[in-house]
């Protein structure tokens, strides 16, 4: 899980899951919450993966973020 990044009034982390046993296609995956006034926190989503497989980990990790924001452009 990548440190909690701030995009507009929302925040997420993303990872990477291993689709093949081997290792060779990857997915990202995204946990995006909000803070709310009183200092508490909603989750949106937990473990939603991103779609599409990617040949790098590394890939699949630049792939969650772009997906990320943008779904927090369409909230």
């Amino acid at each position: 899980m990548t440190p909690r990044t701030k995009y507009l009034h929302f925040w997420y982390e993303i990872s990477t899951t291993s689709a093949d046993p081997n290792g060779s296609k990857w997915q990202g995956e995204l946990r995006l919450g909000k803070d709310l006034a009183d200092g508490r926190q909603e989750l949106i989503l937990d473990g939603r993966l991103v779609p599409g497989y990617f040949d790098t980990e590394a890939q699949a990790r630049d792939a969650a973020d772009a997906y990320a924001r943008v779904y927090i452009d369409q909230l």
